[in-house]
């Protein structure tokens, strides 16, 4: 397979767009052997701060993190920019570098960052002349996003409202096309199921909502005698959607994840059965 070349020359914006681009997989692995799984790659925030913002990562398959993603030709990087010292990346939860020098990555805290080493994983080499023309394209042309805030903010602001406008109508016309065929209740149903899954489970996440639908829920939590606890509701409703998905019996770990006591995961997977 080929690399990428271990060197500086191509511009971190590549990187940066691989690892948005999701041309990794969604399992990785730090340079200490933990395993990584991708739940949210974040948003590119293609401004100060960590390099990807909001993102959600499972580690060892049991410890879920959410924060940011920065990003780094080389693990010292962290601490050559400066970002040991910067609380903004307080929140970083994972970091990750074309090539691991053996450098330690430490927020602010002093605690630790996990480090992942993508240079070996990468599908292609990167042409450094022809990076930096197709990623900066994206972003209309070669002034980053902070310079023009700066420069015209009247101007940016008025385009990200008519933006904005634009993607509302688009998801308001799903919306009223759906509500054609379908009850309104099933509606925002799958919506809230496509929006939970985020970018890489919209698809298993609508699956789950057609085949568990809000009507089939509504009926199962009308059935529980009255008088039981919100508690008993709630572990009715975490059974259906959990046994559905194919998640019970769960495991030590995944009730770990999830949060849920041994007592809890009994109660759910008896209203499932």
């Amino acid at each position: 397979m080929p690399r990428l070349p271990a060197s500086d020359l191509f511009p971190e914006i590549a990187l940066c767009a691989a690892w948005r681009d999701g041309a990794l997989g969604m399992t990785l692995q730090t340079v200490e052997g933990r395993s990584v799984e991708i739940v949210h790659r974040g948003i590119w925030s293609n401004g100060f701060g960590p390099d990807f913002r909001e993102a959600m990562v499972l580690l060892d398959g049991r410890e879920l993190r959410t924060g940011g993603i920065e990003v780094h030709h080389r693990t010292a990087g962290w601490a050559q920019h400066g970002h040991d010292g910067d609380p903004r990346y307080d929140d970083v939860v994972l970091h990750v570098v074309h090539t691991h020098d053996g450098a330690e990555t430490r927020c602010r805290s002093g605690a630790v960052v996990p480090v992942v080493e993508i240079g070996p994983l990468l599908p292609r080499p990167i042409d450094p002349a022809a990076s930096v023309e197709a990623d900066w394209s994206r972003f209309g042309g070669d002034a980053c996003a902070p310079e023009v805030a700066r420069a015209a903010p009247a101007a940016l602001t008025s385009i990200l409202v008519r933006l904005g406008d634009v993607r509302l109508a688009g998801k308001a016309a799903l919306v009223e096309a759906d509500l054609t065929a379908l009850p309104p209740a099933e509606v925002l149903w799958r919506g809230i199921a496509v929006a939970l899954g985020f970018h890489a489970n919209q698809e298993p996440m609508l699956r789950l909502a057609e085949t568990l639908s809000a009507h089939a829920v509504e009926s199962a939590l009308a059935s529980v005698p009255a008088g039981v606890s919100g508690a008993g509701h709630r572990d009715v409703a975490l059974g259906l959607v959990l046994g559905t998905a194919g998640f019970l019996p769960l495991s030590p770990a995944e009730a770990a994840v999830a949060g849920l006591s041994p007592a809890e995961v009994a109660r759910i997977e008896t209203a499932w059965r």
